[in-house]
């Protein structure tokens, strides 16, 4: 199993300490820390679909 390493992501505390498989959801930062970071559109969609249909299963029980 491969290792991606999140910095803003408290997922590694479960996974570490806890032994909690934990998957991290978002978007790609491209140039991450540099003036000219970004992302792009079509994941930011993708991302906002993926929390709008994970919140209205979750309500909706």
């Amino acid at each position: 199993m491969n290792t991606v390493r999140v910095g803003a992501s408290d997922a590694r505390h479960y996974r570490i300490f806890k032994d909690v498989p934990t998957v991290n959801c978002g978007l790609n930062p491209y140039n991450l820390g540099g003036p000219d970071e970004y992302i792009e559109i079509e994941e930011l969609i993708d991302l906002a679909k993926i929390h709008t249909l994970t919140a209205f299963d979750y309500l909706s029980k």
